[in-house]
């Protein structure tokens, strides 16, 4: 049987819903109402609001999402996936599985503090999506783990990493970033991105791969 590459491997665990990947419609709806998000924070964009960005009339989205919750849960679950797969892809190109690591957490670091969402929730509902990343953040943390959890499996079944229990330590890594997306203000050097390369070669690499690299400082 051949083995999955890591691409394959992080593709299936970005697979978004069978409801997602059979409804253009409801595909259409979440990135409405992700755009609306990023605009204008969750209060302040309505369903009005959303079906018009989608093109569709209000009880069409109520019909896929009977509460406004669920569609905010669901938009949010969406803007996350994209996100992955997108950093998927650039660690994908890697061929390094410590430089996987490394550009793994420096550009989960960035995202957690630069993404257009993630900056307007916190400008205008900070209480909001704290909670929505913490209490109420399971689907969320499950999402980024299983991700994270996916890049160490395909390193330890190569042989790239040692053995180790990666569902703990992806959950260590997923939670450091959502908490970066809560509480930005950090001691991490956030603002260099040479500087952040370096702190994760010298604090991250060895919790994962139980070395820290030649070089690093």
């Amino acid at each position: 049987m051949t083995t999955p590459s890591p691409e394959e491997l992080l593709a299936r665990a970005l697979t978004v819903p069978a409801e997602d990947a059979d409804d253009e419609v409801r595909t259409r709806i979440l990135d409405a109402a992700a755009q609306g998000f990023r605009e204008g924070g969750i209060r302040r964009t309505s369903v009005n609001d959303i079906a018009r960005r989608a093109g569709v009339g209000r009880m069409t989205v109520y019909r896929r999402f009977p509460h406004r919750e669920q569609l905010v849960t669901a938009a949010l679950l969406f803007e996350a996936r994209q996100e992955l797969r997108a950093l998927g892809r650039a660690l994908s190109a890697l061929d390094d599985i410590e430089e996987q690591l490394v550009e793994g957490f420096v550009r989960g670091v960035e995202t957690s503090r630069g993404h257009p969402l993630f900056v307007r929730l916190r400008e205008t509902e900070p209480e909001d999506v704290a909670l929505r990343l913490t209490i109420r953040g399971a689907s969320t943390l499950d999402l980024v783990r299983t991700f994270v959890v996916t890049l160490l499996d395909a390193g330890v079944a190569t042989g790239r990493l040692r053995s180790m229990d990666t569902h703990a330590t992806a959950e260590i890594l997923a939670r450091v970033a959502l908490s970066l997306v809560t509480m930005p203000a950090t001691a991490l050097p956030v603002d260099d991105r040479d500087a952040l390369r370096e702190f994760a070669r010298a604090h991250v690499l060895p919790l994962v791969a139980g070395r820290t690299p030649v070089g690093a400082r």
